[in-house]
């Protein structure tokens, strides 16, 4: 609470997968976000970074998937609205929307890659110096209360507050045991240079903004 620094609370979680339409022959490209203007894949970035080190290394992975990307959008869950109305074959997107999709009739599979997935938390801060700080205590402590978590819900399967998260239908069961360990600590600082990196090798395919 001091407002001398960034107090953070995580509260929900955002996690990657694979939407793949299930009803047409597949073609070789798939689309997914342009990480310069969505942080979905930021996070998939960074979860690349650092499994595909392992085996391809970090950007010798994401130039060979390149070849076979249609297109980075702008947004996190086109990808997925795009393999669900049958646009395109595969979508790289987040686990939350190819589930409700799926329930809302798309013919959808949603893959869980083996070496795991890419998740990013969403947070509450106070700013340091804010001239409103009795107020920001009190958003502050709503946000981490029942309530509040029973609310993100709704659009998060995944919650801070234990025992909150209800079962989501299609939603990938094992998904939480796929969920890698994560250096925030490196994503933060290294954030620009990836960015800066990733445009310069892969902008040309990036939507129009």
């Amino acid at each position: 609470r001091s407002p001398h620094k960034m107090a953070t609370q995580s509260s929900t979680c955002t996690c990657s997968t694979i939407c793949k339409f299930s009803r047409n022959t597949l073609e070789s490209n798939s689309e997914e976000h342009d990480m310069g203007t969505n942080s979905t894949t930021y996070l998939i970035t960074c979860f690349r970074k650092r499994v595909k080190m392992k085996t391809w290394g970090g950007w010798e992975y994401m130039d060979a998937l390149h070849n076979n990307i249609a297109r980075y959008t702008h947004s996190g869950s086109k990808p997925c609205k795009l393999a669900a109305a049958g646009e395109i074959p595969i979508g790289i997107s987040f686990a939350f929307r190819g589930a409700k999709s799926k329930a809302a009739g798309a013919p959808l599979e949603i893959i869980v890659p083996s070496e795991g997935v890419g998740w990013d938390m969403e947070a509450t801060a106070i700013v340091a110096g804010t001239a409103n700080l009795e107020a920001a205590q009190k958003l502050v402590d709503f946000t981490v209360t029942l309530g509040a978590n029973e609310m993100y819900n709704t659009g998060y399967a995944v919650v801070a507050y234990p025992g909150v998260a209800k079962p989501v239908e299609h939603f990938p069961a094992n998904l939480l045991d796929k969920m890698i360990d994560n250096d925030f600590e490196f994503a933060a600082n290294n954030r620009a240079a990836i960015l800066k990196e990733w445009q310069s090798r892969y902008d040309g395919k990036s939507d129009p903004k």
